[in-house]
């Protein structure tokens, strides 16, 4: 099963062959451009006959492996060895379609071919063609081992689908998803099946792909079938019939056909079995593949359901000889095959072995080579070690001068702040003075005065002198408290502290800080005056 021609133009026309050839004669030679064209010209018609004659489709891949080994295409013959192993195993050779496969695979799995000569007439980059061969080799490979290993072709599919999602590759991935619904169907998930054959439709409906709509209707009536949904399964059979005609696509007739001709022998109805028997013989014998066994068998049943035993012994001599030829070839071809599969295993048991050894060989020298990096990492580290505990020594003892020079030039810059403040606090301390002297001359000069008035005996005025003695004492005291705590706060701003924090009145700190710069700034500036004013 193959993707309709129109793909082909994705990867190697912008407009036609000879126009192409003719624009690329600046860039090489003649010779070359006839071979680019003669490689896509082989191509075309090796892709036309590829479900109707499949001699002739493998002859024309054929040559077409030959002009891309001749002209070192390593992408265009990977591709071209894709399409012949899946016509290979068309013709019943699956040893020869493996090895096919094998070597296309060797060719798209190495990268660098992404960049190697590629024909003139292929306009997609080396990458997308790389990953496009990739697809098709997938996907036939795990047509081929379909009937031999369930996991093995759900592998190659997945795989198929991953990569054809990655070059938006629609119809491959409607390709495979058709033969996933067979794989699905063979182990009775008929659900899965359905949906999967579904998609498929859908994307060859919606690029009108009338050969490849004939295999999927097909696999749709198979599914309605074993659903026991006759009528459905007609309906598509039919529809079957009609995009194969079309399309051209005689290989998909054959298995309309014969499931047409096996239904309704299995429904007794000789007319309907006989009429879709004999369609399936000439189809197979326009098809020139050799293989008529089967086709002779439903006709040999045909005439047993007819009684018609002249008939039934004819075309059932027929089938047991050719079914007998093709059983020796099947044989023949399955030996082959396991033959080829069992060296590919050896093979990749061996390049598994050597990847194996190269491994160790590779981690070992890695080890070595990390082991002998860590040891000088190491010195390079001890050395990085003394010098930095030699240059630590250094920094803490200069750290501790700094600390002790730090220390001195704060109590310096305190005592020249209270040195330029020792004016204004003399003069701050000089007001409660005045008042403390002022208020103790006029007290000495009362208590005189109430010694008189005792004297005189008049008790009445000697209490009221009292009370004025009382009042300048009060103010004495006042006045002596507020010098006593000019002094303090002196002391305390000269002397070194540890900076423990204490609780106290911000608003009388202002306050007092206030009035010392004042009166600093009056003691060196007799001129200088200003009012205050507080808003605490």
């Amino acid at each position: 099963m193959k993707k309709i021609l129109w793909l082909l133009l994705l990867f190697a026309f912008n407009k036609t062959l000879g126009q192409k050839a003719i624009e690329s004669k600046d860039k090489t030679s003649n010779s070359e451009a006839a071979d680019s064209v003669l490689f896509w010209a082989n191509y075309g018609k090796g892709f036309h006959y590829e479900e109707n004659q499949r001699d002739s489709a493998l002859y024309y891949y054929s040559r077409c492996e030959q002009i891309a080994q001749q002209n070192d295409y390593p992408l265009e013959l990977a591709f071209v060895l894709a399409e012949k192993g899946y016509v290979l195993m068309k013709l019943d050779s699956p040893a020869e379609a493996l090895q096919s496969f094998l070597k296309a695979n060797q060719i798209a799995e190495n990268p660098n071919n992404e960049s190697a000569k590629r024909t003139i007439l292929f306009t997609a980059s080396g990458h997308q063609m790389r990953l496009y061969v990739l697809v098709q080799i997938h996907k036939f490979w795990g047509i081929l081992i379909s009937g031999v290993n369930t996991d093995e072709t759900k592998q190659h599919f997945s795989k198929a689908i991953e990569i054809a999602g990655e070059v938006k590759d629609t119809v491959d991935i409607g390709i495979v998803s058709m033969n996933l619904a067979d794989l699905y169907l063979r182990t009775n998930e008929k659900d899965s099946a359905l949906l999967l054959a579904k998609k498929a439709e859908s994307i060859f409906n919606s690029i009108g792909d009338l050969r490849l709509l004939g295999f999927i209707l097909n696999t749709l009536g198979n599914i309605y079938l074993r659903k026991n949904e006759n009528d459905s399964a007609l309906y598509f059979y039919y529809r079957a019939i009609q995009s194969s005609s079309q399309g051209n696509n005689l290989s998909a007739l054959n298995y309309t056909y014969t499931t047409l001709t096996q239904f309704y022998l299995s429904k007794e109805n000789y007319d309907s079995s006989f009429f879709y028997a004999r369609k399936n013989l000439t189809v197979l014998q326009s098809m020139n593949d050799g293989d008529l066994g089967d086709a002779h068998q439903l006709l040999a049943q045909c005439f047993q359901l007819k009684n018609n035993t002249d008939s039934a012994y004819k075309y059932q001599s027929l089938a047991l000889v050719e079914l007998d030829t093709a059983f020796d070839k099947q044989f023949r071809n399955l030996t082959a095959f396991e033959k080829v599969s069992f060296s590919e295993q050896l093979r990749l048991q061996q390049l598994e072995e050597e990847k194996a050894l190269t491994q160790n060989k590779i981690e070992l020298y890695s080890a070595i080579a990390a082991l002998a990096v860590l040891i000088v990492i190491g010195i390079i580290i001890y050395r990085n070690y003394r010098q930095r505990t030699k240059a630590n020594k250094v920094l803490e003892s200069t750290l501790s001068n700094l600390k002790s020079t730090q220390a001195q030039l704060i109590q310096s810059e305190k005592m020249a702040s209270l040195g330029e403040l020792t004016a204004g606090i003399a003069h701050e301390i000089q007001n409660p003075l005045n008042f403390v002297n002022n208020f103790s001359e006029v007290s000495n000069e009362l208590v005189d005065e109430m010694k008189e008035e005792l004297n005189k005996g008049d008790i009445d005025e000697a209490k009221f002198i009292a009370d004025d003695i009382k009042q300048n004492l009060e103010k004495i005291n006042h006045h002596g408290r507020r010098a006593d705590s000019i002094v303090k706060n002196m002391l305390q701003h000269s002397k070194q502290t540890k900076g423990v924090k204490e609780p106290t009145d911000i608003n009388a700190l202002c306050d007092e800080y206030l009035r010392l710069a004042y009166h600093g700034l009056r003691a060196k500036d007799k001129n200088f005056n200003a009012e205050i004013k507080n808003q605490f």
